[in-house]
């Protein structure tokens, strides 16, 4: 591999020093997988258990009530797998964010042991599944590391394999991390798995409808009302449900309360063809802070490399887009010959206390949600998907108490990362929502490109398409009234609170938000 410090030309990458060519603005995951269509709902139904979100949370649990013998429907505001689930890196593992010697010094053995006992559950659950419903979605096992390219952190790793062993995981510290570039050892954990996610969501939707399910697409939803029974509103009509399941990856109603419990953050992916000699045997995951993960998947073309990182809160002013896709094209450049051929963002939830929350939603006595999944989504999803039919179920699990969203941390690094939470949501509505935005009007903005300007004295966030169409929307999100940023690389808006995500012309793309942006 060629060494860029050496002040040639490389000319297998687009780090600067290549020609520059231009990776697919796609998941590939997306772009190799074809799921059927469904209809959207028409008119008022009844059913058992209403399941809002059609990725993996809310499909892994339909099938999991369907089989129960439940009437069950699940609506997707798109299309099923479309959200997140479709722009992940689906790594399928038992190793959470959390450093297990956090978990341990955290939570204690006990909690610790569940924490690694649900995960493991998730894996094999995903495996289960797999061969149950005869999915062809490329699942293998493989192994994972946690490794380092510090030889200050050997000491971490050293330890962090020792807690590993102490919660019963099958890991080891070892010298040989099989990556195409220097590291100073690693904890190599045993039994993990990876897989095409939407093909996985292909088998897991042709199990639900066999079974009597039904879900429909691009049907929103609007209001979820509490009761006996609960009134689900969309766009298209109402249904009735003894439970619901919100796997939304974040609440979609106003729970202020959970919503101060998770901060959205934005991390960046890249899949690169490698050089022949150079594929990544596994899923890897440095101790950087953010951390860089890395796996391979092999297409009908040829194996890629996909690596993500770069994370940043949602909507952060701070941050570029277009700059950390190249900064992460540049960090992988440095490590691996190949070229970028996908790129891709994915938005994550951080929980304050580094578990998910799984459960019955506060103030609620019917519906239940999941959120807070960090960088581990196929796995807590998975997790999810199997706690919440058995709490609609039997109204109990071994799980519960662990994940429950009405817990109360009391160690001081989550009431921080809470306290920090809300200032920033507070900053954004007090400060950004009465700053002053420069004078101007839409011959300011370059097409392609967004912009909050003050016109009339209010704000008016304004988008010109490369036609030089025009679209003027409020930059006040309609979910908490903070004000969205612009994101030069996919084209969106973002808001900094929350996470709500926006299209360009002011569609929702990501809740808690359910109503577009205002059009002026």
């Amino acid at each position: 591999m060629e060494d860029h410090n050496s002040g040639g030309r490389c000319a297998h990458c687009n780090c600067g020093k290549a020609e520059k060519k231009t990776a697919k603005d796609e998941s590939v995951w997306i772009d190799t997988a074809s799921l059927p269509e469904f209809p959207p709902l028409k008119g008022d139904q009844t059913f058992d258990v209403v399941v809002i979100g059609g990725g993996i949370t809310g499909l892994t649990a339909a099938l999991e009530l369907v089989t129960a013998g439940k009437k069950v429907a699940v609506i997707e505001a798109s299309k099923v797998g479309q959200g997140v689930t479709g722009y992940t890196t689906a790594h399928i593992t038992s190793i959470i964010d959390t450093r297990f010697q956090d978990l341990l010094k955290r939570w204690g053995k006990t909690k610790a042991q569940l924490v690694a006992t649900s995960s493991g559950a998730a894996v094999e659950k995903i495996s289960q599944n797999v061969t149950t419903h005869a999915i062809a979605c490329d699942f293998a096992h493989v192994p994972g590391y946690l490794y380092s390219e510090r030889q200050e952190d050997r000491s971490l790793l050293e330890q962090e394999a020792v807690a590993a062993q102490q919660l019963g995981l099958a890991a080891s510290f070892t010298e040989d991390v099989p990556l195409p570039f220097k590291t100073f050892g690693g904890v190599k954990f045993e039994n993990q798995a990876q897989f095409h996610p939407l093909q996985y969501l292909h088998g897991l939707v042709a199990a639900i409808t066999q079974a009597g399910g039904l879900i429909f697409e691009m049907t929103r939803v609007t209001d979820v009302q509490d009761g006996e029974p609960c009134i689900i509103t969309t766009e298209h009509g109402k249904l009735q449900a003894a439970a619901v399941i919100m796997a939304t990856h974040t609440p979609i109603t106003k729970m202020l309360g959970m919503q101060s419990k998770v901060a959205a953050y934005h991390s960046y992916v890249v899949a690169v063809r490698p050089a022949p000699s150079e594929g990544v045997p596994g899923l890897f995951w440095d101790t950087d802070q953010p951390y860089h993960y890395w796996r391979t998947y092999t297409t009908s073309a040829g194996p890629l490399v996909i690596v993500g990182g770069e994370d940043h809160k949602t909507g952060k002013k701070s941050a570029d887009p277009k700059e950390c896709y190249e900064r992460i094209k540049q960090y992988t450049c440095k490590r691996l010959a190949g070229q970028p051929m996908y790129q891709w963002s994915a938005q994550v939830f951080e929980p304050v206390d580094g578990l998910p929350y799984i459960g019955l939603a506060p103030r609620f006595e019917h519906v239940y949600l999941a959120t807070g999944y960090a960088g581990n989504g196929i796995t807590f999803g998975t997790v999810a998907g199997m706690m919440l039919p058995a709490l609609i179920l039997h109204g109990e699990h071994a799980w519960q108490a662990l994940y429950k969203p009405t817990r109360i941390s009391f160690s001081w690094g989550a009431l921080k990362r809470q306290i920090e939470q809300a200032f920033d949501i507070m900053k954004n509505l007090l400060f950004e929502r009465f700053r002053r935005a420069a004078k101007g009007d839409a011959v300011d903005v370059v097409p392609g490109e967004g912009k909050i300007l003050s016109m009339d004295g209010a704000k008016i966030a304004i988008y010109k398409d490369a036609h030089g169409n025009v679209t003027k929307l409020s930059p006040i999100c309609p979910h908490a009234g903070c004000i969205v940023q612009w994101n030069n690389a996919e084209k969106t808006w973002d808001c900094p609170c929350h996470g709500s995500r926006f299209t360009a012309e002011g569609a929702v793309i990501n809740g808690p938000a359910i109503k577009a942006l205002e059009v002026k």
